[in-house]
């Protein structure tokens, strides 16, 4: 374990301190694959602000904003959109509308924790070295799972969609629940 420890860090360190070489096309495609992925979950997490600022009446919406985004756990912020959904929206179809959602983003938010917590390894396979992200070796229960660029275009492509069906979530709180002027 110690070893694979050791050569897990060479590897975070070479990659973080660009050592390996930044022209092979191969470490370009997983380092651009994984910056869009998690770029793309910094929309949904933008839609998420915009829906709960909806909900809440305040004297400024970048304040509204700035309470939401002081929480810094997911499910915390689920938890405030759903309960303010809950009070103004109690009976209509667009309560259950946010409540398939906030399925959605709770199962999305999966694959952006791998994101953050997961590390960049290398595999050895016999075309040559693969770039995967995986658990960290630190982290008994961890899966198994190991992402690949492709995997990691398709969190993006996942993530996409979900920021795209919250923004018309959005849109028909809009008509419902109009913004305040900021």
């Amino acid at each position: 374990m110690a070893e694979t420890l050791r050569a897990q860090i060479t590897v975070l360190l070479e990659l973080s301190q660009a050592k390996g070489d930044p022209a092979d096309p191969q470490v370009q495609n997983f380092y651009n694959a994984y910056c869009r992925a998690f770029l793309s979950w910094q929309i949904v997490e933008a839609r998420l602000s915009q829906i709960f600022s909806h909900f809440v009446i305040g004297k400024s919406r970048s304040a509204i904003t700035a309470s939401f985004q002081s929480v810094l756990n997911l499910n915390a912020r689920l938890i405030m959109i759903d309960s303010a959904a809950r009070t103004l929206l109690k009976g209509e179809y667009l309560l259950e509308e946010w409540l398939v959602l906030r399925e959605k983003v709770s199962k999305r938010a999966a694959n952006r924790n791998r994101l953050a917590h997961f590390t960049m390894s290398t595999i050895s396979t016999k075309n040559g070295i693969s770039y995967r992200l995986c658990p960290t070796i630190f982290d008994p229960l961890a899966s198994a799972h190991q992402f690949d660029a492709l995997q990691l275009e398709e969190f993006r492509d996942d993530f996409m969609e979900l920021a795209d069906t919250l923004g018309k979530y959005e849109e028909k709180l809009e008509i419902r629940v109009p913004h305040m002027a900021s």
